[in-house]
């Protein structure tokens, strides 16, 4: 947790979503550091404001008294383009330490791809951009998207990731992260990426 905070600058929160709500009280720096301990801690859940407390004491916040649900809605407050900034943020934090010896022939680059698939909270708009699976009965799942991401093989770095409904398949999904690719890549990937009709030169 201390080595993460140490790539992440103050900077980074300065795009997080304001408002009058009880929500507000949470700090945006504090709101994404409760919730990565909440997803570090097992069988952690928002009403166990125990962490939240703890990073409210961190970020030397005046904390009045209130219900530790508050947190769930706060993190709804967080700016999608700020998480994205962090995770690229720690993506090149974990790159730039990578020394040559750590990569395959002592310098090429492996990149890892693979796809995934996950659901999302059962709201009308959800489900009219995100399709639930085919054999599901109407009103009885969740939404589902499907990711494809691009892993550094070295450092364990998500460098990018794509993301469309659910029937799309994964290799088109990887052509959106060609860019990712440079010359002497290496590409390890599952026969649901090869072969591929046309790879990038």
């Amino acid at each position: 947790m201390r080595s993460l905070g140490r790539c992440l600058p103050r900077s980074f929160w300065s795009a997080a979503k304001k408002g009058p709500t009880a929500a507000a009280e949470f700090a945006a720096h504090v709101t994404f550091w409760a919730f990565v301990a909440q997803v570090l801690s097992p069988k952690s859940s928002c009403r166990g404001g125990a962490a939240v407390e703890a990073w409210w004491r961190w970020g030397n916040c005046v904390r009045p008294r209130r219900s530790p649900t508050a947190l769930c809605p706060a993190r709804q407050r967080l700016d999608l383009q700020t998480l994205r900034l962090i995770q690229r943020q720690v993506a090149w934090h974990l790159e730039r330490n990578v020394t040559k010896k750590e990569r395959w022939l002592e310098g090429r680059s492996v990149k890892i791809v693979d796809g995934t698939s996950f659901s999302m909270p059962d709201t009308a708009a959800n489900q009219a951009a995100w399709p639930q699976p085919s054999g599901q009965k109407p009103g009885c799942g969740f939404p589902v998207a499907k990711l494809v991401g691009v892993f550094s093989l070295a450092s364990g770095a998500l460098l990018e990731q794509a993301v469309d409904h659910l029937h799309v398949h994964d290799s088109q999904l990887f052509r959106a992260l060609w860019s990712q690719l440079e010359e002497g890549d290496i590409v390890l990937a599952d026969r649901a990426f090869v072969p591929m009709e046309r790879w990038p030169a």
